[in-house]
């Protein structure tokens, strides 16, 4: 069966990014195998955005499946990003020549920064082993990635620069990349309101946690009307929203998808779509899923659905923080509870 179209959005009015991307941070982090095979199928099966970045240790399986699939590089969308230790105007550039050697590419469609910040420096490290961190490869529980250490403090920070220097420095960086034709399109990752305002011209993503029981509605409405896309991670909170349970959000998708023959995985991410006009990049690795995915955009959820699905934000409820957001990112609980169903 062919893959189900999915719509594009345009980035700086010219920029045609699909909807729908392939998330590709696999649990076991940095897996080459898992990644391959997954990236492989995605494109086999006639996905074409394609959600990369540093900090997954695994763009060049990413690099290789491109290759290896034949399709001409003007029909896919690859997105990369730049890690937060990696903030500067030098060194955000740097970091996405890097990139560009890890994929095999020529230049990248989409390049966000990673983070405003660094919490590796503002947590305490934690041993590796510490319950806090479970099996997570992420500062502040382990103080190397992807062969790098990561806890160096960043030029951009020391002395006189603040971390919104080392935004608006790394902002800076990007956009000569772009004027050059490595990158098309630049943007950023977990900024607040008042980080997105610190750049000119705004960013053209802003990628972030919103899913049903979590989300922004106000950050979502500020980056719209500056035109910057919200672009959501995660939206299935690490597949806890498309498993059967007895948490409120679990029964009510559980409802509305049986009203409309689709699966509650389905009803999460069209919440998603209808709620911010915006893209996401779920991860998958079967082609059920990946499909399952990609069919939410040949029916609507009524204005009851979304109701009832919005009174649900309560960031702090069982089931609604699970998965990857700001808080249980930077405690290292990320990727401690594996879900057989893709996020």
């Amino acid at each position: 069966l062919p893959m189900p179209t999915i719509p594009i959005r345009s980035l700086n009015s010219t920029i045609p990014m699909p909807v729908v991307g392939l998330g590709t941070a696999f649990s076991p982090w940095g897996s080459s195998a898992v990644t391959y095979q997954a990236v492989t199928t995605w494109l086999q099966t006639g996905g074409r955005a394609i959600h990369a970045a540093r900090m997954y240790c695994n763009q060049a399986a990413i690099g290789r499946a491109i290759k290896d699939s034949g399709i001409p590089r003007s029909e896919l969308f690859v997105m990369s990003m730049v890690p937060q230790w990696h903030l500067g105007k030098a060194e955000a550039a740097d970091s996405v020549r890097v990139s560009l050697a890890q994929l095999g590419l020529d230049y990248i469609d989409l390049v966000m920064l990673h983070w405003p910040g660094s919490f590796a420096w503002e947590l305490p490290m934690f041993p590796v082993g510490d319950p806090r961190c479970g099996d997570s490869p992420l500062p502040p529980c382990h103080p190397e990635l992807c062969g790098e250490t990561v806890l160096t403090e960043p030029k951009c920070k020391r002395g006189k620069w603040s971390w919104r220097g080392c935004r608006v420095e790394s902002w800076e960086g990007l956009r000569e990349l772009q004027v050059e034709g490595v990158v098309r399109a630049v943007g950023v990752s977990n900024f607040e309101s008042w980080m997105l305002n610190e750049l000119v011209p705004a960013a053209a993503v802003n990628q972030v946690p919103y899913r049903v029981g979590f989300h922004d509605d106000l950050l979502m409405e500020h980056s719209n009307k500056a035109g910057t896309i919200t672009q959501v991670y995660s939206p299935l909170a690490g597949g806890a929203l498309a498993r059967e349970g007895n948490t409120s959000f679990q029964v009510k998708l559980a409802q509305i998808a049986a009203a409309h023959s689709v699966s509650a995985a389905q009803v999460a991410l069209r919440y998603i779509v209808q709620a911010t006009g915006g893209a996401l990049v779920p991860k998958a690795t079967s082609v059920e899923y990946m499909r399952q995915n990609a069919a939410i955009f040949n029916w609507t959820l009524k204005d009851t659905d979304m109701r009832a699905l919005s009174l649900l934000n309560q960031p702090s409820a069982e089931g609604a923080t699970t998965g990857a957001d700001p808080v249980s990112m930077m405690c290292c609980l990320l990727y401690t509870s594996p879900s057989p169903r893709d996020s």
